[in-house]
């Protein structure tokens, strides 16, 4: 890990941070244990096997204990994932695989990359790609300190893939399926990490 930066203690005002980091290939458990700061803003990583990269620009404010106050966070920059899988247990992937049968559980991710942005107390994740079981998915969104959060997953589905209450509500449309092989769906995850919809 390499960080460098600058932290300001101006009189009468808060003391301020600007730092820039570049992480080489920590391993996601690891990193969540260690920084409480990467859990708030990143619970996944907790549910996440694998290992991963990042460059990052982050300044706000520090609290009086010297750690930085999490909701003044204005922060980007690239993730970069080697081998990595995601564990079963998570609520959002659980609840993903219900609604959406073909996409499997626990979901070995491989390696993509993304940007991401941080402000306001939320994360907002540019669309990235994935790879899964044959499955290419298209995910983006954002969430908050509050672990609210409002994402899209798109893929298609081939058609011998189709299940449960995604098939039924595919058949319902009336259309002629015959002559095709997969289906587009666009699947949003609301609600919290602990209770998505």
């Amino acid at each position: 890990m390499k960080l460098s930066g600058t932290v300001a203690t101006p009189v009468g005002e808060p003391a301020r941070f600007e730092v820039t980091y570049e992480v080489d290939q920590v391993s996601f458990a690891e990193a969540s244990k260690a920084l409480p700061a990467l859990r708030a803003y990143a619970p996944v990583t907790s549910f996440l096997q694998g290992r991963f990269s990042t460059d990052l620009k982050a300044s706000g404010e520090l609290g009086e204990d010297g750690a930085p106050k999490l909701s003044s966070i204005d922060a980007g920059g690239l993730l970069m994932t080697m081998q990595s899988k995601l564990d079963a247990d998570f609520k959002p992937l659980a609840m993903l695989s219900k609604a959406v049968p073909a996409i499997p559980t626990p979901l070995n991710l491989g390696s993509f990359e993304t940007r991401f942005d941080i402000k306001d107390g939320a994360v907002h994740v540019k669309p990235f790609a994935v790879r899964a079981k044959g499955l290419a998915m298209t995910v983006s969104g954002s969430h908050g300190l509050d672990q609210e959060m409002s994402y899209q997953v798109s893929t298609d589905v081939p058609i011998d893939k189709l299940t449960g209450s995604l098939a039924k509500t595919v058949a319902g449309l009336g259309l002629d399926l015959s002559k095709i092989n997969e289906v587009g769906v666009m699947a949003k995850l609301a609600g919290s990490v602990q209770e998505p919809r």
